[in-house]
């Protein structure tokens, strides 16, 4: 029965917290994500470090994949104004794919 209430009190805790209960930086990030989410984070991560990183760094791998399913042997030039990217950047990304297919033309 202890427990029953003890969980139910924790409910009745979390749905009484308000964004005003919340630090000026923490109530923007609650803006942005929800106070649920927020709450969620602090109790799966809380006490922790987490470093939030860059979101260029985590579309990385997706914006390399479409870059490469968008290349076509010549739009390096399309390619690099339509990513935000240096033509440099592009020839970079599709030389090893380039490569390879070409290293299995051989065969």
């Amino acid at each position: 029965m202890a427990g029953k209430d003890a969980a139910r009190d924790s409910r009745q805790l979390l749905d009484e917290i308000s964004r005003a209960d919340l630090p000026e930086n923490w109530q923007t990030i609650a803006d942005i994500i929800g106070l649920a989410a927020l709450l969620k984070l602090c109790k799966d991560f809380g006490g922790t470090s987490l470093y939030v990183p860059k979101l260029e760094s985590i579309i990385a791998p997706a914006k390399r994949r479409l870059i490469l399913k968008k290349f076509d042997g010549g739009n390096h030039k399309e390619l690099a104004q339509r990513f935000h990217l240096s033509e440099r950047n592009i020839y970079d990304i599709v030389a090893p794919a380039v490569w390879e297919k070409n290293q299995l033309s051989l065969f």
